[in-house]
């Protein structure tokens, strides 16, 4: 069984790297970030290495990795580091909660992170990299591209389409058959009623933001590899 080496040094790290030690038996050997995010040389008992000097101490034939990253950069960076990883030769790790509800037979995709007490429906497709957080609803023949992020207690209901790199906020409701662009928020108890075209803004009782304004917008959260 190969060992792990988590990208990043924030909750996410440190909850991702106990569930899968608990859940699965993974061993952790180390954590990564890039240089200018190092912090220090151990974190959670274990050696912290700069992402770009990775290679030469670990062989991709040997450790997969897992990016533990959540919606920083609106799931840009988590997105960019998967194909950073893969481009170095390194296979994504996955985690799928033994909690969670799944398909009989699920198979996900690289770096797919769902946690305890998520529901995902048979047909239901889950992109590379998606995070699906506790409670989170994924209905049947729904479609989540690449890196979505979807926030606890939301629901994504069925035959809707997903672009990559959305946020889907906490208790958040995207309606069925609705098409949402690519790197759109969906935010925290929004409920969606319409498509939404890409890089646009939806929050709880405001009307959408419009996408040129999205565009310009610095990113946010700020760019992080900690959470």
């Amino acid at each position: 069984m190969k060992k792990v080496i988590v990208f990043g040094t924030g909750q996410m790290g440190e909850l991702l790297a106990t569930y899968l030690s608990e859940d699965y038996g993974k061993a952790i050997a180390a954590f990564t970030v890039d240089r200018e995010y190092k912090m220090g040389e151990n974190f959670c008992g274990r050696p912290v290495l700069a992402f770009e000097e990775l290679p030469g101490y670990y062989a991709p034939s040997d450790y997969d990795v897992i990016i533990a990253v959540g919606y920083a950069n609106i799931n840009r960076t988590r997105h960019e580091k998967m194909v950073t990883c893969e481009k170095m030769g390194y296979s994504l790790l996955s985690y799928v909660s033994p909690r969670a509800i799944t398909p009989l037979g699920f198979l996900p995709e690289p770096n797919v992170i769902i946690f305890e007490a998520a529901t995902v429906q048979r047909f239901a497709a889950i992109g590379a990299g998606s995070i699906i957080w506790s409670n989170a609803f994924i209905g049947h023949h729904a479609v989540l591209r690449e890196a979505v992020f979807v926030g606890p207690n939301a629901s994504v209901c069925g035959g809707s389409h997903i672009g990559q790199r959305c946020l889907i906020g906490s208790g958040a409701v995207v309606r069925d058959y609705l098409r949402v662009g690519a790197d759109t928020v969906v935010g925290a108890g929004s409920t969606l009623l319409r498509d939404l075209p890409e890089w646009a803004i939806c929050n709880a009782g405001e009307s959408p933001v419009s996408p040129d304004k999205v565009r310009h917008m610095q990113p946010w959260p700020p760019k992080t590899q900690r959470s």
